[in-house]
């Protein structure tokens, strides 16, 4: 018993001295925790389509642990910048309006770290310039895959994507001026179909056409087309059937041209904004075995004195002269060709060319050309063509084969004006 009293105050002795040594440690301190403690920006003023720097002010460097996340609302969609340098670039959208967005430091699996800095910027709007003559506005598949509106010259030069919405648009066309384009997209399109849109001629201040009434999109429709006039456009209904619709600017309202249980379809304008041509299958309606075929047809702004044009029941996508002589169409039968009706003597021609599959003849606005698309076959590139209507027959001015553009081209319009 005796013996065992020193190795109860060695056991003792030991408690003692790791509890003191443990009293003795050092307590690790807590990690520093960056902060965003402001945002500059390298312009006071920021325009359309502008490449500002944003400088991020952090408490301390970032380590590789930590990034900075960027995001910005309110433009098409979410985009999401990540970087580990406290600057970066932002490419300013090509719509005016404020704009607000967050900044906050994260970790490298996503985590918040920081809370987040929210700041907003104002986009100002810069004065629309009409385009130079000789433009075309057409549709094409961008990058991602998306059939987008670009424009070019029309030998193929200074292509340009001049939208970004990422989802298919289809059927531009030019205001008389040049400022604008109007065209389709299935950017917040229903049931009913794409949506009508307007913008800038450089791809700026995008917007519905007009607000539905019951809709928080804009119109469903297809097939836009300008009046030579600038004051309206038509275009077709979408749905279960088509007629042709005509928003009126001075009235900022939409208004029913025709209304029948057959398709119609391509509205086109006469030179004075009176009369609006457009295709047909009304008077093949109730015919079984023809009731695909269409014709031409006119009616005054009014919604009165409708009138036919054609009977051949393979006549679509017409598209009136300017001056006022001809109107061209495709002709939908053993390969699309092209044709034009004599407004003084009612004669149908063939536009004679070299081209088996032919379609979307459009017009110059000041003078007598007419350029069309076409394929010498139908596994051919497309190629576009320039016809001087002022020869009898209508003289080939110029061609342009292997044009990038086109060989996945949808639809167009030619922008042509001198004074």
């Amino acid at each position: 018993m005796k013996q065992s009293i020193p190795y109860l105050f060695l056991s003792f002795g030991f408690m003692i001295l790791f509890m003191n040594c443990k009293d003795r440690s050092v307590t690790p301190p807590e990690a520093t925790i960056p902060k965003i403690s402001g945002i500059e920006l390298n312009v006071d003023q920021i325009i359309v389509n502008d490449s500002v720097l944003i400088t991020a002010t952090l408490s301390e460097e970032l380590g590789e642990e930590y990034v900075l996340k960027w995001n910005l609302k309110g433009y098409q969609a979410e985009i999401d910048s990540i970087t580990s340098e406290t600057v970066f670039s932002w490419k300013a959208p090509k719509v005016h309006g404020s704009y607000e967005h967050s900044v906050q430091v994260v970790s490298t699996t996503g985590e918040p770290i920081s809370d987040s800095y929210l700041f907003s910027t104002e986009i100002a709007s810069v004065p629309v310039v009409p385009v130079e003559g000789n433009k075309l506005v057409l549709i094409m598949p961008a990058i991602d895959g998306t059939n987008e509106v670009f424009s070019m010259n029309i030998d193929g030069s200074e292509l340009e994507q001049l939208t970004f919405i990422g989802v298919d648009s289809e059927y531009p066309s030019w205001s008389p001026d040049g400022k604008h384009i109007v065209f389709t997209s299935f950017y917040k399109g229903t049931s009913a179909g794409p949506v009508i849109y307007l913008m800038n001629s450089d791809g700026t201040n995008l917007r519905a056409m007009k607000p539905s009434e019951d809709s928080t999109s804009g119109f469903s429709g297809g097939y836009p087309k300008w009046s030579p006039d600038g004051t309206m456009i038509t275009f077709s209904s979408s749905g279960f059937l088509d007629d042709i619709m005509i928003y009126d600017f001075e009235m900022d309202s939409v208004f029913q041209l025709t209304n029948h249980s057959a398709d119609d379809q391509h509205p086109n304008w006469s030179p004075e904004s009176e009369l609006v041509v457009f295709a047909s299958k009304r008077d093949y309606f109730d015919a079984d075995s023809m009731r695909y075929r269409s014709d031409l047809y006119t009616i005054d702004v009014n919604g009165e004195n409708l009138q036919r044009l054609t009977e051949t029941g393979f006549a679509s996508r017409p598209n009136w002269q300017y001056n006022n002589k001809h109107i061209a169409f495709e002709w939908a039968r053993h390969g699309n060709r092209v044709f034009y009706l004599d407004l003084s003597s009612n004669e149908i021609k063939e536009l004679e060319t070299n081209l088996e599959f032919e379609g979307f003849a459009k017009w110059s606005r000041s003078n007598e050309w007419l350029f069309i698309m076409g394929r010498i076959d139908e596994n051919a590139n497309p190629e576009v063509q320039m016809y001087d209507f002022s020869q009898n027959p209508p003289l080939l001015i110029n061609m342009y084969q292997d044009i990038e553009a086109f060989w996945n081209g949808i639809d167009f319009d030619w922008y042509h004006y001198e004074e």
